[in-house]
């Protein structure tokens, strides 16, 4: 089930609107900051190495900005429904290495 239509290649067809491009440009920045995070992350590990399960947490802080790249171009069900998962799987991997550091905040 196709939530909207697609944006991107509805250039051609009609003028996209004002709140095509902000939709578009949001979704692109929002991949690009949840893919910084990522690298922020490995980076973090390769720093510390804590636990390896923080390379895991990276995977799917990347996949969850995959999702967003991909909702640029069509936002299904089954889409929505990825995301979801993505997001529980990396809150509980983020609980699971904010134990790992212990008293130490840690920023993702």
């Amino acid at each position: 089930m196709i939530l909207t239509d697609v944006i991107i290649t509805n250039c051609g067809n009609s003028p996209l609107t004002w709140f095509d491009w902000l939709y578009v440009s949001f979704n692109w920045g929002e991949a690009a900051a949840w893919l910084g995070l990522a690298l922020f992350i490995c980076g973090r590990f390769l720093r510390e190495r804590k636990t390896r399960l923080e390379l895991v947490y990276a995977f799917c802080v990347a996949a969850f900005g995959l999702t967003d790249a991909l909702e640029v171009y069509q936002l299904t069900v089954g889409l929505l429904l990825t995301k979801a998962l993505v997001l529980l799987s990396i809150l509980v991997c983020r609980n699971c290495v904010s134990r790992a550091y212990g008293e130490h905040k840690i920023l993702l």
